[in-house]
C-alpha cells in the first residue's frame, strides 16, 4: 500500500477528531444518566487506585458493580489533563481508532483502496456515533475494542494475530459488558458459514468456542452476585418496569437509516442479500453474523438501541466497503472504467453529503442535552452551602451529576443493578416531581430524609410545569438558590406522625 493512502487515512481520521473535540469542548460540561458517575468513579480511582465499590450517596447507599476499565484509562490520562479533559479526549479517541479498525479490515478484506478509504470516511461520519460526544460510557471503548477483536480473528491463523485476539479479548471481557454481543455474533457466523460452506481456517471453531466459555465463565466470576440478585433480570438490567420501554424501545427502518447513514445502511444490506443467495466469503460472513446477532438482540430488547445501533452502524460501513470494491471490479470489466475516478468523487460527496449533516446534527443535540452552566452552579452550591448528609431529590437521570458534582446523597440514579427496591424509588420522585398534593411530597420527603428539591428543565418536562405546584407554599418550601431556570428549594416542614 502506498504512504499517501496511510497519510490520506490519517488526515481524515484526524478531521474527525478535530470536529468532535470541538463539539466536546464546546461546553464544560457532559450529558446526564451514567457520563458523571464514571466521571466520579475515575477522580476517586486517580485519587486512591481503586474504584467505589460501596457507594453511600448512590440509592441511599448501595453496592456499586460495573467494569471499571473506562474509568482507569480516564484516571491513568487524568494524572497528566485532569479528569474532565481526560474523559472527553479518550472518548473520541475510540471514535478515531474506529476509523482506522475499519480502513485496516476493510484493506485486508478487499485489498481494494477506493474501497477502503471510502469506508472509513463513511466510519468517521455515522451518525449515533456523534450522539457520544459528550457522554462517558463503556460502550464506545467495548465497541472499539469488539471490532479490532474481529480485525485479529479475520487473521486468526497468524500466530501474532492469534495471539492478539487473545489479548483483546481478555481486556474487552474485562473492560465492557458488551463482550457477549461479539461472542454471540461470532457463535452466528460459525452457524451460517458452517451452513453455506464457506471456506474457514482450521481450528476457527475451537477459538470460537474457547471464546465463548471464557467470557461465560468470566462474568459468572465478576458478576456472581448479580446473576444471584436479579437471576434473569440481568438481561434487562434490573430497570424498573415503569421506564424499561424508554430504555428499550423498538427501531424503525427509518430509524436505523438515519442512524447509521443512507449510503452504509443500502450497501450494507444489498451485500448480505449477495452473500446469503451468491457468494460465500468468509470475511463477509463475519460481520454479517455481528450485524444478525446485533439486530436480533436489539428485536427481541435484550439490547439498548443505541449501543446496537452503534454496531449495526460499523458492521454496514465495513460491508459498504465490499459493495465498493464490486462496484469498481464491475468498471475494470466494462468501458465504465474510465469513469472511476469520477464515480469515487462522486461516492465521497453522497456519503459526506447524506451522513455528515446528520452526524453533526446529532452532535449539537448532544451538546444541547448535556449539564448546563446554570445547573453546574446549584450543584456546586449545593456542595458548598448544606450538610453533608444532605438528599437531593431529583428527577433519576441527575442522580449521578448530584453524587458527582454536589457530593450529596440522591434517592435513585440509573445504576440499578444490586438496589432491590429501585422501581418504588423511582415512583416516589415522579410523585415528588409531578403531585400537586404537598401532604403526598412531604411524607415521601421525609421518608428518604431529603433536605432539598433541585428543579431543572428536566423537572418541568417530567412535570408538565413551569414551576412545581409547592412553590406557592414558601414556609414550606422556600427557594434557597436560583439561577436561571434552575432552582433549588429547602424542605422545611414535616409532617407530625399521628
Amino acid at each position: 500500500m502506498k504512504r499517501r493512502v496511510l497519510w490520506g487515512v490519517g488526515l481524515i481520521a484526524l478531521a474527525v477528531l478535530t470536529l468532535r473535540l470541538l463539539f466536546a469542548f464546546s461546553t464544560p460540561e457532559f450529558a446526564v444518566d451514567q457520563s458523571y458517575a464514571h466521571l466520579r468513579q475515575a477522580q476517586v480511582i486517580k485519587d486512591t487506585g481503586f474504584p467505589i465499590s460501596e457507594d453511600t450517596l448512590s440509592f441511599g447507599g448501595s453496592g456499586s458493580l460495573f467494569p471499571p476499565g473506562i474509568d482507569y484509562l480516564i484516571a491513568g490520562l487524568g494524572f497528566i489533563t485532569g479528569i474532565p479533559i481526560s474523559a472527553k479526549i479518550l472518548q473520541n479517541l475510540f471514535a478515531f481508532a474506529l476509523i482506522l479498525i475499519v480502513f485496516a479490515y476493510a484493506w485486508t478484506a478487499t485489498r481494494h483502496v477506493r474501497a477502503s478509504v471510502l469506508a472509513a470516511l463513511a466510519a468517521g461520519f455515522i451518525p449515533i456515533l456523534w450522539h457520544d460526544v459528550v457522554s462517558v460510557s463503556s460502550n464506545l471503548l467495548g465497541v472499539t475494542l469488539g471490532f479490532f477483536l474481529l480485525l485479529c480473528f479475520l487473521r486468526v491463523k497468524e500466530r501474532f494475530w492469534r495471539r492478539s485476539f487473545l489479548i483483546c479479548l481478555v481486556l474487552l471481557s474485562l473492560a465492557s459488558p458488551i463482550a457477549g454481543i461479539f461472542i454471540l455474533g461470532l457463535l452466528v457466523y460459525l452457524l451460517l458459514a458452517s451452513l453455506a460452506d464457506v471456506p474457514r481456517p482450521k481450528g476457527e471453531g475451537e477459538i470460537i468456542f474457547f471464546s465463548f466459555l471464557f467470557v461465560l465463565w468470566l462474568s459468572f466470576v465478576l458478576f456472581k452476585k448479580v446473576f444471584v440478585t436479579h437471576g434473569l433480570g440481568i438481561l434487562w438490567q434490573n430497570i424498573p418496569p415503569d421506564i424499561l420501554a424508554t430504555y428499550f424501545t423498538q427501531i424503525s427502518v427509518p430509524d436505523a437509516v438515519v442512524a447509521v447513514g443512507v449510503i452504509p445502511f443500502i450497501a450494507g444490506i444489498y451485500i448480505i442479500y449477495r452473500h446469503i443467495f451468491k457468494e460465500r466469503m468468509r470475511e463477509v460472513y463475519i460481520i454479517m453474523g455481528i450485524a444478525l446477532a446485533t439486530g436480533g438482540l436489539v428485536w427481541a430488547r435484550l439490547i439498548r438501541p443505541d449501543l446496537g445501533l452503534m454496531i449495526l452502524g460499523i458492521s454496514l460501513v465495513i460491508l459498504f466497503a465490499f459493495a465498493v470494491q464490486q462496484l469498481f471490479s464491475y468498471f475494470d470489466r466494462t468501458k465504465f472504467f474510465r469513469y472511476a475516478s469520477q464515480t469515487a468523487t462522486v461516492l465521497v460527496f453522497l456519503v459526506l453529503l447524506l451522513s455528515a449533516p446528520l452526524a453533526l446534527s446529532s452532535a449539537r443535540t448532544a451538546v444541547g442535552q448535556s449539564l448546563t452552566l446554570s445547573e453546574r452552579d446549584a450543584l456546586l452550591w449545593i456542595d458548598s452551602n448544606t450538610e453533608n448528609t444532605a438528599v437531593i431529590a431529583a428527577t433519576l437521570d441527575e442522580g449521578h451529576a448530584i453524587t458527582a458534582l454536589a457530593n450529596r446523597a440522591n434517592i435513585a440514579d440509573t445504576n440499578f443493578l444490586l438496589k432491590t427496591d429501585a422501581a418504588e424509588r423511582l415512583g416516589d420522585i415522579n410523585t415528588i416531581i409531578t403531585s400537586p398534593f404537598e401532604s403526598e411530597i412531604v411524607p415521601l420527603l421525609q421518608r428518604y430524609d431529603s433536605d432539598y428539591i433541585l428543579w431543572t428543565d428536566r423537572a418541568r418536562t417530567l412535570s408538565g410545569k413551569d414551576i412545581p405546584s409547592f412553590e406557592m407554599d414558601e414556609d414550606c418550601f422556600p427557594v434557597a438558590f436560583s439561577s436561571d431556570s434552575v432552582k433549588v428549594y429547602s424542605v422545611a416542614c414535616e409532617l407530625e406522625e399521628s
